[in-house]
């Protein structure tokens, strides 16, 4: 999904729980000018529920990215597909007559990677499903207020 809107280009959106019992993260990755940025916050703050918001782009942080493969795969073919999928470090998470699912998490070049890789062998990707980022601050800073 791509959706421009005042030179905002927003790449990713994700939402789950927090640590914080009943309240959820949302991770949003956007291309935009700091302007834009700035509008990004501000509109984001006027949303009744919002208790923080919090710009890491120029941060130190841990970003990951879940993906989901289904590639066709012949019995013939599937050691090839399981040797690619330890050197990625990802795994098999479902095993059909004539697919298999792969889960890999990490960052986005490395399931670009895999991807890539996939398409120029006999098997084909036929399906992907990817979660978006997740990132949150290095070291010591949380999204827990102070006690």
């Amino acid at each position: 999904y791509q959706r421009r809107v005042h030179g905002i280009n927003i790449n990713s959106l994700t939402v789950g729980r927090s640590e914080r019992a009943g309240l959820s993260r949302l991770t949003l990755v956007c291309e935009a000018s700091a302007e834009a940025g700035h509008r990004v916050r501000a509109s984001l703050f006027k949303l009744e529920n919002v208790v923080d918001v919090d710009d890491i782009a120029q941060s130190p942080s841990v970003t990951r990215e879940l993906a989901l493969i289904k590639v066709a795969a012949t019995p013939q073919s599937r050691s090839q597909v399981f040797e690619l999928v330890e050197v990625f470090r990802a795994r098999i998470v479902d095993l059909a007559p004539e697919s298999l699912t792969i889960e890999m998490t990490g960052v986005e070049s490395k399931i670009e990677g895999l991807i890539q890789v996939l398409n120029e062998g006999e098997d084909r990707v036929l399906e992907i499903c990817r979660s978006g980022k997740l990132t949150m601050r290095r070291g010591h800073h949380t999204s827990r207020p102070c006690t």
